[in-house]
């Protein structure tokens, strides 16, 4: 059994508040689930590629969210979400209609 590990999340603050959140989620017992590195590019694979669109998808979903950059590695992936405070997504973009910043797979 893995040792307890210290939460990264900053002491206080109000985890419920809008704002720009980097994200990183791995995958269990860290393994490389996701394809890859070939040639210094990410080559995602049927379980990458899945976790890609459901990132991209994420925005469609919800309506207080944005997405910004988004990379998938073999074994995690890192992105920036922004997420508005109830009732205060931008007004001139409805659900799907937000600008994603997202790097395509190879």
């Amino acid at each position: 059994m893995a040792g307890h590990r210290q939460s990264p999340r900053l002491q206080g603050y109000d985890y419920s508040l809008g704002g720009c959140y980097f994200v990183t989620i791995c995958t269990r017992d860290r393994l490389c689930l996701f394809g890859t590195v070939v040639g210094g590019a990410m080559r995602l694979n049927g379980c990458g590629q899945v976790a890609h669109d459901g990132w991209c998808r994420s925005a469609d979903l919800r309506a207080e969210l944005d997405l910004d950059a988004f990379v998938a590695m073999p074994n995690h992936i890192h992105g920036i979400v922004v997420i508005h405070p109830a009732g205060d997504a931008p007004p001139d973009m409805g659900r799907g209609d937000r600008p994603v910043a997202l790097r395509r797979p190879m």
